[in-house]
């Protein structure tokens, strides 16, 4: 968004000026920022810039030496002389003055071209979609790609019942369709196998077919993993999983699915893998699993853009307390202030992850369940 409006230039500042008189501090960093860099700079924009700095130090510094006006001078080495403020702030603070003192030759930026951002063909905004449209996607053949994103984007407690839930059935055996969507068609299903004893049974006669590919494998056995009727063949079958790089996440998706603590310890081996989706699935067992040795390490990934969501979840399972309603809510201001906050929505995260370990203990939920996809 930013690189937009700086392509834009100098008719983006009258609407971004607009946009700041109605924000907050709190909400102006983004704002600051692009305003700083937008050339050629505009004399009503350094009162906002001011501000900023004075509600946010650090960030409000950048945007001084983004902007490149030596009026902040002053300002910054004001700053850096203060009592109080620590050796790594003024040692940003310094980094910026120098910057001011020592400009160099601005370069402008190349060209910007907006369909350089954008896959040529991306799939549909699945979660905007009504039930009739996912149906249809998931009903049209050729259609691997959207397929698989509507798969993934449907939520446990849909598959109890319903058109979606007897389409998704339909298509563990539709020969037309691709291996791999059948594989996510599985994985959907698999809250479904602990009661349908006879859906296990379609599930382990798939993954142990050695004649079918491996994404239909895969997929069959992360959803019998979750049967909770693990045996030696699911374990064989979850090792030689284990064994081929490119189904490694599905491995260990379906190693914590089973709550066979005969995988415990695979999972803080891979919370810093190359792999981002096996980094993924290691967190969510070092949750389930309760791991609490690696707390220390899920607590790092909340500044993770991609796994933030996923470190959040995992925290809150693995998280010692939260027995009682008291301790619970307690767990929660504990990882919110570890966090740095949380939003709405990571809080509803939080707080169903509480839930579900309160459960899995025999005790009532506390909080709101609400339905999420991991």
């Amino acid at each position: 968004m930013g690189e937009a409006f700086l392509e834009i230039g100098q008719p983006a500042i009258e609407p971004l000026l607009k946009l700041a008189a109605e924000l907050d501090e709190s909400q102006m960093t983004e704002v600051s920022r692009i305003l700083a860099a937008l050339r050629p700079r505009d004399e009503r924009v350094f009162p906002i810039l001011k501000d900023h700095f004075e509600y946010d130090t650090f960030s409000g510094a950048l945007c001084f030496a983004l902007h490149g006006d030596p009026q902040a001078l002053p300002l910054l080495k004001a700053r850096s002389t203060e009592a109080g403020i620590d050796d790594e702030l003024r040692g940003d603070l310094a980094r910026c003055i120098e910057e001011l003192e020592t400009p160099g030759e601005e370069i402008p930026p190349p060209p910007f071209k907006i369909f350089d951002a954008y896959d040529k063909v991306s799939p549909p905004e699945v979660e905007v979609l009504s039930d009739d449209e996912r149906l249809a996607l998931l009903s049209t053949d050729g259609c691997a790609e959207y397929q698989n994103a509507v798969l993934d984007d449907i939520s446990p407690e849909e598959m109890s019942d319903g058109p979606l839930a007897k389409r998704v059935r339909e298509m563990l055996s539709d020969d037309k369709l691709d291996s791999g969507v059948r594989g996510r068609a599985w994985d959907c299903l698999s809250q479904q196998l602990p009661e349908d004893k006879g859906l296990a049974k379609r599930a382990k006669t798939v993954f142990t077919d050695a004649s079918l590919s491996w994404p239909e494998r895969a997929g069959a056995l992360g959803a019998y993993a979750a049967s909770m009727d693990a045996d030696e063949s699911v374990r064989a079958g979850i090792r030689e999983l284990y064994s081929k790089d490119e189904y490694r996440a599905a491995a260990l998706k379906a190693m914590w699915r089973s709550f066979d603590r005969t995988w415990v310890d695979y999972f803080p081996k891979h919370i810093d893998d190359k792999d981002q989706d096996v980094r993924e699935q290691a967190i969510f067992g070092i949750g389930h699993f309760g791991i609490v040795s690696s707390l220390d390490k899920l607590e790092k990934l909340f500044a993770h853009e991609d796994l933030r969501a996923a470190s959040l979840y995992a925290y809150a399972l693995a998280t010692p307390g939260g027995a009682d309603r008291a301790k619970a809510k307690a767990a929660v201001r504990l990882i919110e202030r570890l966090a740095g906050g949380l939003d709405e929505e990571e809080r509803e995260l939080v707080e169903y992850a509480i839930d579900q370990r309160l459960m899995q203990l025999g005790k009532q939920p506390v909080f709101t369940k609400q339905s999420h996809k991991h």
